[in-house]
């Protein structure tokens, strides 16, 4: 849902349900199917759940966004876009996440690629985004003091921004 701190955005339906909770879910998914139709459709989704980590993250990562697309097919407008934020560990491997976590990201990638072709004929473009590193408070000193590091950022990442992210917090 929106930040508290910030209220409801303009423009902004949100669903909130527990992605785990199968019956529960298509309840969600009906009654927002009959609200009209739908132009965009973005998914932040991950597993922080106690118990069995794999079994979490697929039904989080892999169901639940498979479950979401397919309940709302019907309602997509033709110019409609469908965006999977997923991971770089889709595609490398980051000791401190689980192999769960791992394998959902990385079938997020291809579920990705099998809905852009699926959901071309009606219209709807489906985009995955796969962040790199986030700057976390438990990590900053070590970003921000980084100089070799910062400069290989400098080299790979697009915007020219780094300098100004990194100044601006100082």
């Amino acid at each position: 849902p929106p930040d508290a701190k910030l209220g409801p955005v303009d423009g902004v339906q949100y669903l909130l349900a527990d992605l785990n909770e199968r019956e529960n879910l298509s309840k969600v998914l009906n009654e927002f199917a009959r609200g009209g139709p739908l132009g965009d459709l973005v998914f932040f989704q991950r597993f922080r759940g106690d118990g069995d980590q794999w079994a979490g993250e697929l039904e989080t990562g892999l169901t639940a966004t498979k479950t979401v697309i397919e309940a709302l097919l019907g309602i997509f407008e033709n110019g409609s876009a469908v965006v999977v934020v997923g991971s770089v560990i889709g595609r490398f491997v980051a000791e401190e996440t689980s192999l769960g976590y791992h394998v959902a990201k990385a079938g997020l990638e291809e579920m990705v690629r099998y809905y852009a072709v699926q959901l071309a004929k009606k219209g709807v473009r489906v985009n995955g985004v796969s962040p790199s590193t986030f700057e976390k408070e438990e990590s900053r000193e070590f970003f921000r003091s980084n100089e070799e590091l910062k400069e290989f950022y400098k080299k790979i990442v697009p915007l020219d921004s780094l300098d100004k992210q990194y100044s601006d917090r100082a």
